[in-house]
């Protein structure tokens, strides 16, 4: 799914994936979804979390894959400097994750992708505004300032799955050190 969505990122305004690439993900992904499920894992409590993370993984890769169906999105990320940044960002986090998805730096790639997202939810209301600045003062027009604002909200979705991934696959690992005794409670940003 990943390496799609890499290239929808490199080829914005020529579409090279079909909608026929999705549905073999997704259908992919159901079939991991049904192995998992049938692992017995009762009566090892750090299995028992592990496998809730990577259940919350494919939940990220499902809902992730339902977004790359509007990449549409993307072509006012060329009319526009801040959404093309945030673009390049959003890219950058893909590439991140599938160079450490078997690596020791997922750790830090969670890090990075976390930052992204908090990135977008602390420029939001700045970003909106100069957006609405840009239609009242007739730099763009209504319709575009609309779908600008559709891709930067799509922009930051992807990029919390991303986050999510990266953290739920964190914590499925078997050389991350689990306390089954103490869940901890996060107050995290939430995107749907």
């Amino acid at each position: 799914l990943l390496t799609l969505m890499r290239k929808e990122f490199e080829t914005i305004d020529l579409r090279e994936t079909q909608p026929g690439d999705y549905e073999q993900v997704r259908s992919m992904l159901a079939a991991v979804s049904r192995f998992l499920r049938g692992i017995d894992c009762k009566q090892d409590p750090q299995l028992v979390v592990r496998l809730q993370d990577l259940f919350l993984v494919l939940d990220h890769l499902r809902r992730l894959s339902h977004r790359c169906d509007e990449f549409e999105r993307l072509k006012a990320v060329g009319h526009d400097p801040v959404l093309g940044s945030y673009a390049s960002q959003v890219r950058n986090e893909i590439e991140g994750v599938l160079a450490t998805l078997e690596s020791v730096k997922l750790k830090q790639q969670q890090r990075s992708s976390k930052k992204l997202v908090e990135d977008f939810e602390h420029n939001k209301e700045r970003d909106r505004r100069q957006l609405s600045e840009s239609v009242v003062r007739g730099d763009i027009d209504h319709e575009e300032a609309l779908e600008r604002l559709d891709a930067l909200r799509w922009l930051r979705r992807i990029s919390f799955h991303l986050w999510r991934i990266t953290r739920h696959l964190r914590h499925s690992r078997f050389d991350y050190e689990i306390q089954v005794e103490k869940p901890k409670q996060t107050h995290e940003i939430e995107v749907q």
